[in-house]
């Protein structure tokens, strides 16, 4: 099946444009984002919610603003009485949507430096950790901790139950398993996956792509 995968970097746009968009989320979470500061992680969450828009629209021709949200027990968010299932994520100024008809997972991650090998030891399980260990290069180490952890999170996303409870690596043989749709440039990394098999679209948009809708 076909997926849609749509990021962007966020940024600051108009306050009447910004109005807007609030105005088409679900109650709660126009309020929470309402209450917050406007900084980095309300206009990367709120490019979020607009990139699903978009997505929503361009792959079933609906738009998601008329379409229910609920949350599972375990904190995932979905449209009631729809086929249509979506995740969302932000990291620094980026923003990902991701819809299927399927379970999706996704996850965007901002390149930074970080103590790979003290986190991986806490979160990764021994596969992942061994073959990050291995990996003497610098900067193949960080490559190759960003993809281990977006395929993680994309993973725990997917089944609702979050990164703590991916229940086995993502690798297999030392790679990257087949299941994962993952890309990356020299400032994030992205990944994602579905409960079924889905031939995910990834698109770029800026700001201007998401203000006429």
């Amino acid at each position: 099946m076909r997926g849609y995968l749509y990021w962007a970097k966020a940024e600051e746009v108009p306050e009447a444009q910004a109005e807007a968009w609030l105005r088409t989320l679900p109650t709660e979470k126009r309020r929470r984002l309402t209450a917050r500061p406007r900084d980095e992680k309300f206009w990367a969450s709120l490019f979020a919610e607009r990139l699903l828009l978009v997505a929503v629209q361009e792959g079933w021709g609906i738009s998601s603003e008329h379409l229910p949200r609920e949350v599972t027990p375990q904190g995932k968010p979905y449209f009631v009485g729809s086929r249509i299932c979506f995740s969302l994520s932000h990291s620094g100024p980026y923003a990902l949507a991701a819809a299927a008809e399927c379970p999706v997972g996704a996850d965007i991650q901002c390149r930074r430096p970080v103590e790979e090998l003290r986190i991986a030891q806490r979160l990764f399980s021994a596969e992942e950790y061994a073959v990050l260990e291995a990996a003497t290069d610098p900067a193949a180490r960080e490559r190759l901790f960003y993809r281990i952890w977006t395929c993680r999170e994309s993973a725990g996303k997917c089944s609702g139950r979050g990164l703590w409870h991916v229940p086995s690596s993502v690798l297999d043989g030392g790679v990257l398993c087949g299941r994962y749709f993952l890309w990356e440039n020299a400032e994030v990394t992205l990944a994602a996956c579905g409960t079924a098999e889905v031939a995910f679209r990834l698109r770029h948009l800026e700001s201007a792509d998401l203000g006429a809708m």
